[in-house]
């Protein structure tokens, strides 16, 4: 056997070594895409059911309703006590959500 021989030999273990490395690369990119799928449903649903929880509260669910209403006469208590109230509060006017009046 010869030296061009062993370098053939060598070239097609390093070939295979590398198709091995890029499928276990795959596979690996494929498992943290689903883990970080996994962690956003989890944190949505922790999400939700803090707000559902909080909601319960008649003071909070008060305030859920005048916020989602568009409702001027909103405290900064209520907002604050908000579960969705993770942003500073805008000065601007909002435009309601739901609408009192009635469609003629």
């Amino acid at each position: 056997m010869t030296f061009s021989d062993l370098a053939s030999i060598g070239s097609f273990v390093s070939a295979v070594a590398v198709v091995i490395s890029l499928a276990y690369l795959a596979n690996q990119v494929r498992q943290a895409r689903h883990h970080q799928q996994a962690a956003i449903r989890a944190e949505r649903a922790t999400r939700l059911a803090t707000m559902n929880t909080a909601a319960e509260e008649p003071s909070i669910a008060e305030a859920i309703l005048k916020g989602l209403r568009g409702g001027a006469d909103i405290t900064e208590t209520q907002y604050a006590s908000s579960p969705t109230s993770a942003a500073p509060r805008s000065t601007t006017p909002r435009t309601p959500i739901f609408s009192t009046r009635k469609a003629c």
